[in-house]
């Protein structure tokens, strides 16, 4: 035969309007993130279509450009 489920004891739970306190405060502390994120974004974000953008090889100074625009390097080349 089936059995009849187990119920809890009829009784009231009164309801309480607790935690309203830690859910603001998490709200707050993600709004927070959230804006310091998008300032960090905007302050240091560059598209890649921008002209300023360059990336470690194009940066002037660097051995394969030294080598390319230096008189030495060109003066070898003719000697040759």
């Amino acid at each position: 035969m089936a059995q009849s489920p187990i119920l809890p004891p009829d009784r009231h739970i009164p309801y309480q309007k607790g935690g309203w306190g830690a859910a603001i405060l998490t709200l707050a502390a993600t709004a927070t993130l959230f804006l310091t994120a998008w300032y960090i974004h905007t302050r240091t974000y560059r598209h890649p279509r921008d002209l300023m953008m360059r990336e470690a090889y194009e940066q002037p100074g660097n051995a394969h450009e030294a080598a390319q625009g230096t008189p030495a390097a060109q003066h070898g080349a003719e000697t040759h």
